[in-house]
């Protein structure tokens, strides 16, 4: 049974009909088929331009490439809800979804297409909605991505809120993420013969005993070594060796002290090796209290629609607004699988009710801010 408050709000704007579902799980399937690896999210970008302004929204870019929407006047302080572009599929020149009833399966329908429909659907939902939101279309979340697209719509914009759309998800409702700190650490020697120069320095060597030094030195909330290459040959000692590593977690002191660790480690090399560290990325973290207003209003609307009430941990662009200490939260969709990989699944059974209860949220977050 919906209550009182539920009629008020779907009167005010487009409640999802069965042609309005079926109009994003399409919308979603068509943003999966235009590739947006990381840093190539243009003809993606032109695609929802095209049909935001279609919906009738004003529509901008920023420095970063973001597209922006809102409906006539710039919004002072609005509640921003923000689903990447972007994906980590490289390389993939022809993509296809495909489905089966409620299942679709392609490379990045998930993550992030769906929530890419989701923007789309609000943007149909609240035409004519004259409160403070902007719709923003993000670009460079993921990977080495850094949140560069996020973090410039939260300092160019100043939000109030901020509320970021995954296509997986829907299981939990994300309240906080980890920040990140990404490093290639990179050492430099002579190398030679694996006999007759033994007591040569070797690259490969000395940068085991550094990861290993550093896994035992540091204290984040998750540590990982991404990526190893060095060497040549089994009967040679290395010239040079380099691994991409990546601490996470909440605590911005955590992640300096292992940026400390990291640059103690490369001070105590073996004589006749060079080392430099190269920064990859920093994303900040955070986290938004289950006690404030808007997560509040979320969980609440959650349950209205049997949505789970668990609160979880995940990096997406609501750390963004997490590090500059605006209340934020990540909505996922639909429940998804095999994410990050060419068979990535997801299952729309939920979406109504996910579109609905989102609807709901950013209604009420902008019509209180």
């Amino acid at each position: 049974m919906r209550n009182t408050r539920y009629v008020e709000i779907m009167n005010e704007i487009t409640p999802i009909t069965p042609t309005l579902l079926e109009g994003a799980i399409g919308d979603a399937i068509r943003v999966c088929e235009v590739a947006a690896p990381t840093g190539r999210e243009e003809r993606r970008a032109e695609l929802v331009i095209h049909k935001l302004r279609n919906i009738g929204w004003t529509v901008e870019r920023d420095g970063a490439g973001n597209v922006l929407a809102y409906w006539n006047q710039r919004p002072t302080k609005p509640l921003i809800v923000m689903a990447h572009l972007d994906t980590v599929h490289v390389g993939i020149k022809n993509i296809k979804v495909a489905r089966d009833e409620n299942v679709l399966q392609g490379p990045g329908i998930g993550d992030n297409s769906m929530g890419v429909a989701a923007l789309l659907y609000l943007a149909r939902a609240f035409r004519g909605h004259q409160g403070p939101l902007l719709l923003a279309a993000t670009v460079a979340e993921e990977s080495v991505g850094n949140l560069r697209g996020a973090l410039e719509a939260v300092e160019d914009w100043n939000p109030s809120e901020v509320i970021a759309l995954e296509g997986a998800g829907v299981e939990h409702l994300i309240t906080s993420g980890p920040g990140s700190i990404r490093y290639r650490i990179s050492l430099h020697g002579q190398g030679g013969h694996s006999w007759e120069d033994r007591s040569q320095a070797s690259a490969t060597h000395a940068l085991v005993e550094i990861l290993s030094q550093i896994g035992e030195e540091q204290s984040c909330e998750s540590w990982n070594i991404g990526k190893i290459s060095g060497g040549g040959i089994v009967s040679a000692r290395a010239a040079e060796a380099s691994a991409e590593i990546e601490f996470r977690d909440h605590s911005a002191e955590k992640l300096e002290n292992a940026k400390q660790i990291v640059d103690q480690a490369l001070q105590n090399l073996p004589k006749g090796l060079t080392g430099q560290k190269e920064m990859l990325g920093r994303r900040p973290g955070g986290r938004t209290s289950q006690d404030h207003p808007l997560v509040q209003s979320a969980l609440k609307i959650r349950e209205q629609y049997g949505l789970s009430q668990e609160c979880a941990a995940v990096s997406t662009d609501a750390n963004a607004g997490y590090g500059a200490g605006i209340p934020s939260l990540c909505v996922g969709l639909t429940h998804g699988e095999l994410l990050h990989t060419q068979q990535e699944w997801c299952d729309v059974s939920r979406l109504e009710d996910s579109l609905n209860s989102l609807a709901q949220l950013v209604w009420e977050r902008t019509s209180a801010i």
